[in-house]
């Protein structure tokens, strides 16, 4: 059995009103993301959540542990608090899940329900106002087989997400990090399928 992890990472970013931009200008704010993705090569399943949950949730959970209040937005734009013993189960099979808030406080900064029922455009001051107030916010993204987990956070996560991954091998799982900037095509997000491995694999992959 051979899956995929990979992690898809841009640290920093600036956020402008439309679109995230890389690398930020000095003077702007810096936001940093992450976004999880999977193949099962075995059965060419694709989504992260198609991959063994041992090969992402441990790591995951791990990390989302830094903002200990949380709440999960439903499609319909309902706020529900999220208890710590129900994160796992969210993050493994998100289907009624398409935002998670983390927060430092008892006490949501701003209603993240537009996260679920506005367009991109409009989705983007409410991530931002989040982020600004300390916030990670996790969106759903669909995938061929399941779902992608997207990481928005106002600090770095990368490094403490490739600890955490250390810290929890397994078997038959391998992982690897990829700047986002250069796997913006669809041959170069997809590289586990015609240059996993040999002098084809860009030196920029780097497996952990």
């Amino acid at each position: 059995m051979t899956q995929i992890l990979k992690v898809f990472y841009e640290e920093p970013a600036a956020l402008e009103p439309d679109a995230f931009v890389w690398p930020a200008p000095p003077d702007a704010p810096r936001y940093y993301r992450l976004y999880l993705a999977g193949t099962d090569l075995d059965t060419l399943r694709i989504g992260l959540t198609a991959l063994r949950p041992e090969a992402f949730l441990p790591a995951l959970h791990a990390l989302l542990q830094r903002w200990p209040h949380r709440w999960r937005v439903t499609a319909q734009g309902s706020v529900q608090p999220l208890l710590g013993e129900a994160l796992p189960s969210v993050l493994e099979a998100p289907a009624e899940t398409v935002a998670l808030v983390g927060g430092p406080s008892e006490t949501l900064p701003v209603d993240p329900a537009p996260l679920a029922t506005a367009d991109d455009q409009g989705r983007l001051p409410v991530l931002r106002r989040l982020l600004d107030a300390g916030c990670l916010v996790a969106l759903r993204e669909p995938a061929h087989h399941g779902y992608d987990w997207h990481l928005f956070a106002p600090e770095p996560l990368l490094e403490r997400l490739e600890a955490s991954l250390r810290a929890h091998h397994v078997s038959g799982v391998r992982r690897f990090l990829v700047p986002y900037q250069k796997a913006r095509t669809e041959e170069r997000f997809y590289f586990e399928q015609w240059m996993l491995d040999g002098p084809s694999r860009p030196d920029y992959i780097r497996e952990i």
